[in-house]
């Protein structure tokens, strides 16, 4: 098996922690969205927790080159869709 790229990384991580989540994420640097039904009646400083929580499995020198990723339950994303 390869090397994985940092973004195969950060994703993977985040499809282990949030089953069944929608991840969009941008290639510079890591950052974007993801889309889960989890986070419905989670408050977005929560979100935040979780998703630190899911990416702490990375090494430092690869976190600090994750920027913001928006986390939306698919209610709310279907909205901005609809925008």
């Amino acid at each position: 098996m390869g090397q994985q790229t940092l973004i195969e990384r950060v994703t993977q991580l985040l499809e282990t922690r949030f089953p069944g989540v929608v991840v969009a994420l941008e290639p510079d640097r890591v950052g974007g969205w993801i889309v889960w039904g989890g986070f419905e009646g989670r408050d977005h400083i929560d979100r935040q927790r979780l998703v630190r929580e899911a990416l702490s499995g990375l090494p430092q020198e690869d976190r600090v080159s994750v920027g913001p990723i928006l986390t939306l339950t698919p209610s709310e994303a279907s909205d901005e869709e609809a925008a």
